[in-house]
């Protein structure tokens, strides 16, 4: 009996620093950035930045956390790196646990490069659906997609951090992307002795739920605020989470709770 043998596909592997595009007296070899958010500068570079030997080539996203002038520079570059390599462990976490988040293809102190995901965000594809005087089927669909994105990202003991409808890509395929998560934390179980284990698994576990009930509490208020129907997509979020989610009675009774001393917060301050 013949076998046949495969032969195995070449791996490229990015090169570990991008000098030439982070280097701080080389900053003019990167195109006009795509976006300036508060903690980065978003661009748009080829793929053969990272590998030279694919001339041809789809568009990357490179994520550049830039020196903050207010802090001293030690104490900088240590919240950046910290703060990148944070964000990097919450994608991976996400992506293994099904979430649909961008691919890294490259990481240092103070970037990331990963996969472009495409430019319409969940936000605008919301807003500009057909006018209708109630929430319409697309949106209740897209809505669930959402839903259903955040509960993988929560059941990989995952916060967000900053869960608006302009931080998920709506793709071509109609499927739901998760960007951005440069305020994103890990909120799993402590790690100790399983006396210690025993005597925080109320505290952790309550601090979990807390956790959530905030990161659905931030959805919540950028619904309301941006689009059309906010009060109905919440009712929407809600039930989905409550029905799919294993820790969804909670963190709902938890995020009655939240909206609470939201409310006492912006009457009293």
């Amino acid at each position: 009996m013949s076998t046949t043998t495969t032969t195995p596909q070449p791996v490229h592997k990015p090169p570990k620093t991008l000098p030439q595009l982070l280097d701080s007296s080389g900053t003019s070899l990167l195109p006009p950035p795509l976006f300036q958010g508060a903690e980065s500068l978003i661009y748009s570079l080829p793929f053969s930045a990272l590998y030279p030997s694919l001339p041809t080539s789809p568009l990357l996203i490179l994520k550049h956390r830039f020196p903050k002038k207010y802090r001293h520079p030690t104490i900088d570059n240590r919240i950046t790196k910290h703060r990148t390599k944070s964000e990097v462990k919450c994608i991976a976490r996400c992506r293994r646990a099904g979430v649909l988040c961008p691919i890294i293809y490259g990481v240092g102190p103070d970037y990331i490069v990963m996969e472009n995901v495409g430019t319409r965000t969940l936000r605008s594809y919301l807003q500009t659906l057909p006018p209708s005087s109630t929430l319409s089927p697309p949106a209740i669909t897209a809505l669930k997609l959402l839903t259903q994105s955040i509960i993988k990202i929560h059941s990989a003991s995952v916060v967000h951090g900053d869960l608006t409808t302009g931080n998920f890509m709506f793709t071509a395929e109609s499927k739901i992307v998760a960007i951005d998560f440069g305020l994103s934390s890990i909120c799993a179980p402590n790690q100790g002795s399983k006396k210690r284990k025993q005597n925080d698994q109320s505290g952790a576990s309550n601090n979990r739920i807390e956790a959530f009930a905030v990161d659905l509490y931030v959805l919540e208020r950028a619904l309301v605020s941006a689009h059309q129907f906010g009060e109905e997509m919440v009712m929407v979020v809600v039930n989905e989470y409550k029905e799919n989610s294993r820790e969804g009675d909670r963190v709902i009774q938890k995020l009655t709770e939240v909206r609470s001393r939201g409310r006492k917060r912006e009457c009293f301050g």
